[in-house]
C-alpha cells in the first residue's frame, strides 16, 4: 500500500548549506542556461530551426498555416499550442523567432526548477529535490542522446526551448496538483489537470505517456485509502486530453499516429542501440526499485518504472521506434529513486548523534566535490561556446534571405543550409530529418543532392527545379553553425547555376541566385 498522507519524512537539517542546496544548484543551472542564450553557438542539425521555422509560418497565418519547411499546403507536427503561443507573442511584438525561443528556454528552466521541486518534495523524502536535480543532469553513461526528452547536462541546455521541455514541466505540475487534489480534496483542480493533459498530448505524445503511466500510478498508490473515484477521474481525463487532441484543428492527431509508424519512427531506431553504455550508472536504481517494491508492491516509482518499460519493450518488438524516447524517462524514475534513496540514507544519517564536528568534515568534503564538478563542467562549457561563438555570426550572415525573396519561394541549396533556410525565408527542397505528414521525404533528399552532384546532367537539374518550383538557388562555400568544413561544389555546378539567373547576392561566402 502507498499512502499518500505519509509518504514525506520530515527532517530538521541546521546547516544552512544543506537548506539552501537546491536553490544554490538551481542557481547554477541557470546561469549555464543564460550563458547558453547569451552564446548560442546552435548546430545546423538540431530541431532549434525547424520550430523558428513552424513559429514565423504561425505567426505569419496563425489561423491558415501552411507547412513551414516546403511548398505545400500541408500541416507540421509542431503546429502545437506551445509554438502557437509563442507565434502570436512574434506577431504581437515583432520580435525574431529565435530570440522568442531563446527568452522561453530561460523561461521553461525557471519552470522545470520549481515544478521538479514541488513534485518532489510533495511526496518523497526531504532533500530527493536537490539529488534528483543532480543526478538527472549527470548521473549518465557514456555519449547519451542529444535529443529532445533527454535531460542530461548537454542535451538539457540544447533543448531547453523546446516543446518537449515545456511539456515535461507541465508533467511535473501535473503530479504536484493531483497528489494536492488527493490531500486536500480539492477536486476542482481537476479542470486545470484536464487542461494539462490535453495540452500535453498535441503538443509532445511522448511526455504525454510519461504523464498518463504517472498519474495511473498515484491512483493506484491511493486507491485503497480512498474511493475508487480518483482513479475514474484520470481516465476520464485521459479520454477527454485524447477528444481535445482529435478536435485539434492544426493537424490531424490520427494521421500523425500513423505516420510516426512509418519511416519518421525510424530515426528513433538509435535509442535502442548501445542502450546499457550510454545509461549504466543509472542501472543501480533497478535494484532500488526491485527493494522498493518488495516492501510496497504499490510503490509509484516502481508502478511507472514497470509501466514505462512496458511500452519501450513494445515499441522495440513491434519496430515502432517513435516509443524509444521513453528510454529518457524510465532513466528519470530511476534517478528520482536513486535520490530518495540518498536522501532516505542522508536523514538516517543526520539523526544519529555522531560527532558534529565529524558531520561538518564529511558535508564540507561532499561540498568541495560536488562544487568541483560544477565548476569543471562550466569550465568546459565555457571553452565549448568560446569556440562555437564565431560560428553563430554565421547564422545571422543568413538574414539577407528575407530582403531578396518571398517567404514561399523556393530556394535550392546543400541539406545542411536547406535546414536553416526557412527560419529566416523561403521554402526548401528537403530538409535534414523525416517528419509527419511528408510521404516522399527520402525521394526530396535524394533529389537536393542528386542536383549538386558533380554526376547529374543540365537536363536532372532543370527537372529539380521544375518539379520543386525552384525560383532561387542559394550556395554556400563557407562553414555555417559548427560545421567547419565549407560546402564543397563542383566547379561545373557552379557555372550551370550561374547561367540559369541573375545574382541578387554574393557575400560572407553565400550566392543567392534568381532563377530566370
Amino acid at each position: 500500500m502507498y499512502n499518500l498522507s505519509h509518504m514525506t519524512v520530515t527532517e530538521s537539517h541546521s546547516n544552512l548549506s544543506l537548506k539552501y542546496r537546491y536553490l544554490i544548484l538551481s542557481l547554477v543551472v541557470f546561469l549555464f542556461g543564460f550563458i547558453n542564450v547569451l552564446f548560442g553557438g546552435w548546430s545546423p542539425l538540431v530541431d532549434i530551426w525547424d520550430h523558428a521555422a513552424v513559429i514565423r509560418e504561425l505567426a505569419t497565418h496563425p489561423f491558415s498555416p501552411v507547412h513551414p519547411r516546403i511548398l505545400a499546403n500541408l500541416p507540421h507536427a509542431f503546429f502545437s499550442p506551445y509554438d502557437l503561443a509563442l507565434a502570436l507573442i512574434v506577431r504581437v511584438t515583432g520580435i525574431q523567432p529565435l530570440t522568442i525561443l531563446s527568452i522561453f528556454s530561460l523561461i521553461n528552466i525557471l519552470l522545470f526548477l520549481l515544478c521538479l521541486n514541488l513534485f518532489v518534495d510533495s511526496i518523497f523524502t526531504s532533500g530527493t529535490a536537490f539529488y534528483s536535480l543532480l543526478f538527472i543532469l549527470f548521473l549518465w553513461g557514456l555519449h547519451p542522446w542529444l535529443y529532445s526528452s533527454f535531460y542530461h547536462f548537454n542535451a538539457f541546455l540544447r533543448t531547453s526551448s523546446y516543446p518537449s521541455f515545456f511539456c515535461l514541466n507541465l508533467t511535473f505540475l501535473s503530479f504536484y496538483i493531483y497528489i494536492t487534489i488527493i490531500k486536500a480534496n480539492r477536486n476542482l483542480l481537476f479542470i486545470p489537470l484536464a487542461l494539462i493533459a490535453g495540452v500535453v498530448l498535441i503538443t509532445h505524445p511522448t511526455t504525454a505517456i510519461f504523464l498518463y503511466i504517472g498519474l495511473l500510478s498515484i491512483s493506484i498508490c491511493h486507491y485503497n485509502y480512498t474511493n475508487y473515484n480518483y482513479l475514474s477521474f484520470i481516465v476520464t481525463i485521459i479520454i477527454l486530453s485524447f477528444g481535445f487532441a482529435f478536435i485539434w484543428p492544426y493537424f490531424s492527431f490520427i494521421d500523425l499516429i500513423k505516420t510516426s509508424g512509418s519511416e519518421f519512427s525510424l530515426d528513433s531506431k538509435t535509442l535502442y542501440d548501445a542502450v546499457l553504455i550510454k545509461i549504466f550508472p543509472v542501472l543501480i536504481g533497478v535494484i532500488i526499485i526491485i527493494k522498493r517494491l518488495k516492501k510496497n508492491i504499490y510503490d509509484l516509482l516502481g508502478l511507472m518504472f514497470f509501466g514505462l518499460c512496458f511500452i519501450y519493450i513494445y515499441g522495440g518488438i513491434s519496430y515502432n521506434y517513435t516509443y524509444g524516447r521513453l528510454i529518457s524517462f524510465i532513466v528519470l524514475v530511476l534517478q528520482i529513486a536513486i535520490a530518495d534513496w540518498v536522501a532516505n540514507n542522508e536523514s538516517i544519517y543526520l539523526s544519529r548523534q555522531y560527532d558534529i564536528l565529524s558531520k561538518k568534515k564529511i558535508y564540507q568534503f561532499a561540498l568541495c566535490g560536488f562544487s568541483l564538478i560544477i565548476i569543471l563542467k562550466l569550465a568546459m562549457q565555457l571553452r565549448s561556446y568560446i569556440t562555437t561563438y564565431q560560428y553563430y555570426h554565421s547564422y545571422k550572415d543568413l538574414a539577407f534571405i528575407s530582403k531578396y525573396t518571398e517567404q514561399y519561394g523556393v530556394i535550392l541549396s546543400d541539406i545542411q543550409t536547406s535546414w536553416v533556410i526557412p527560419t529566416f525565408g523561403g521554402k526548401v527542397v528537403a530538409g535534414l530529418h523525416a517528419q509527419a505528414f511528408i510521404s516522399d521525404h527520402f525521394q526530396r533528399k535524394a533529389d537536393l543532392r542528386r542536383f549538386f552532384s558533380k554526376d547529374a546532367t543540365n537536363k536532372e537539374r532543370l527537372d529539380i527545379i521544375h518539379k520543386y518550383h525552384a525560383g532561387y538557388i542559394l550556395l554556400r562555400n563557407r562553414p555555417i553553425g559548427m560545421n567547419k568544413k565549407p560546402s564543397k561544389l563542383d566547379p561545373e555546378v557552379i557555372n550551370f547555376c550561374y547561367l540559369l539567373g541573375t545574382v541578387l547576392y554574393s557575400q560572407n561566402g553565400f550566392i543567392l541566385i534568381k532563377i530566370n
